[in-house]
């Protein structure tokens, strides 16, 4: 059974329109090839395909998984290269693939990060665990703590969208790990979009010290600087 996605259909409807204006997936795909080129990928949470499109053209092959059927009917109505395959299921759960089927596994902007505890998050790292080969490797990008509870102390924001058109406010709320984050874009017709998340935030160390507890050995980790949305990690699943 799927769990409950936080994106139904009104906000996978804004999803393209409002992320594609506020964020360049290029930096990240240009992090992500070099451990995706000719492998048997997974990505947890493709949702609408900015990161698993340009990706997909240079992995063996890619399949992704998200819970939300709005966000995969997006994707599905765009053109996908032949490597690129997507199904419905959800991270929280034991995954619908064999043991050990993927070379690497890509969680872009913060997609393992929608859960409720830490004890859910581990929970889904060892489902992940689960389909990697033995030293196989996870990509993860985390919601930097640093970025957001500087957002939070600052108090609600405005700031303009990136193309020029129209603004947005932004505010952030915090009940012990979980941030809700509230974005009202105000476009130039003066009409309003809302998008809304809740998301556990992890500090400096908490992360790698998780993975850990799962089965993976941190690699690599590059923690958010001059305010930028995410932290970087890349882990190597052990061999036992």
């Amino acid at each position: 059974m799927i769990g409950t996605p936080q994106y139904d259909q009104v906000m996978a409807d804004l999803y393209d329109p409002f992320i594609s204006r506020a964020s360049d997936p290029t930096e990240l795909v240009s992090r992500c090839a070099p451990y995706v080129r000719g492998r048997k990928t997974l990505e947890i949470g493709i949702g609408t395909g900015r990161v698993a499109l340009p990706l997909a053209e240079v992995a063996a092959s890619y399949t992704g998984i998200d819970n939300s059927e709005p966000m995969l009917e997006h994707l599905l109505a765009k053109r996908l290269p032949e490597s690129l395959s997507a199904r419905l299921a959800d991270v929280r759960l034991p995954l619908p693939f064999y043991s050990g089927e993927f070379e690497v596994t890509v969680s872009a902007m913060g997609s393992l990060s929608y859960v409720d505890s830490l004890e859910e998050y581990a929970d889904c790292l060892r489902h992940v665990r689960e389909v990697l080969a033995p030293r196989g490797t996870l990509i993860a990008e985390n919601y930097s703590l640093s970025t957001y509870r500087a957002l939070f102390e600052a108090g609600p924001s405005r700031f303009p969208m990136p193309d020029g058109q129209g603004w947005c406010e932004f505010r952030a709320s915090w009940d012990g790990d979980l941030m809700e984050t509230e974005a009202r874009v105000h476009h130039p017709d003066g009409t309003e979009s809302l998008f809304r998340e809740v998301v556990l935030v992890l500090g400096e160390g908490r992360f790698e010290w998780l993975a850990r507890q799962a089965g993976f050995e941190p690699v690599q980790a590059m923690y958010a600087a001059h305010g930028t949305p995410f932290d970087w990690f890349v882990l190597e699943r052990g061999e036992s």
